[in-house]
């Protein structure tokens, strides 16, 4: 048996908070915590590591359109744990495969898209060969898919969510140790502790940039409507890079 790491100690932990929520009407059941979406071993062997950020799974990672729920739809590698007590080695083995596996199953592109044209100038890619830096995507505010979109669930499930889970996304994201967060939530500076550096949207077109303590550059955009970073001009990002800004 290989010896528990401590990406599966934070698995282990999500676990348990998504055992609290199963028979919360409120999450997507049956259904599975999302800790990340990407090849993490790829992600670790890639020179740069870089990680996107947004809010939580959407509904659409485990409902096709007038389907009921499915882990199996973007998920069937780990469908037989789906509200599993007990995670076994074996147990944790399948999850990892399976969300490692999921930009080569069945990943929902129309969201993904959107992060994935700002990967682009950093030389990544969610998909594994696609470019020199495999990207992985992380969820701020909790792992667990919610039947409603995030701003239309009650407030107080939201609080019950986030309380859960804010440590862990801080224990994911300590394990991954990213160079670069692009982020849609501006909470992302608070999470990590730093603040932000601000200029007009003429010199940064409304991102904000700011740097953690062990040198990560994180840069939030705000998102307009359903798009991420409200269309930000992919060669004004790719600018920001050329000049060193990021």
């Amino acid at each position: 048996m290989n010896p528990m790491d401590t990406l599966d100690r934070v698995v282990l932990k999500a676990w348990r908070e998504y055992l609290r929520f199963t028979r919360n009407e409120c999450i997507v059941m049956p259904s599975i915590p999302v800790l990340w979406f990407g090849d993490y071993d790829e992600y670790k062997d890639s020179p740069r590591k870089i990680v996107t950020v947004s809010i939580n799974p959407s509904s659409r990672e485990f409902v096709a359109k007038n389907e009921n729920s499915s882990v199996a739809f973007r998920f069937p590698k780990a469908a037989q744990l789906v509200g599993k007590k007990n995670i076994s080695s074996s147990d944790l083995t399948d999850y990892r495969k399976a969300l490692n596996a999921y930009f080569s199953e069945n990943p929902y592109m129309s969201f993904f898209s959107q992060w994935e044209k700002y990967l682009t100038p950093l030389d990544a890619s969610y998909f594994t060969g696609e470019k020199t830096n495999t990207a992985i995507h992380l969820d701020l505010f909790t792992p667990l898919a919610t039947i409603k979109s995030w701003s239309k669930t009650n407030k107080i499930d939201k609080d019950n969510l986030q309380n859960s889970f804010k440590p862990i996304f801080t224990d994911i994201l300590d394990t991954l140790n990213p160079n670069i967060i692009l982020s849609s939530r501006v909470e992302i500076f608070d999470v990590m502790g730093i603040s932000s550096s601000y200029s007009s949207s003429s010199s940064l077109q409304g991102l904000q940039i700011g740097h953690g303590s062990k040198g990560q550059t994180v840069i939030y955009g705000k998102s307009n409507r359903w798009t991420i970073w409200g269309e930000v001009d992919i060669y004004f990002f790719q600018n920001l890079i050329n000049t060193g800004k990021i």
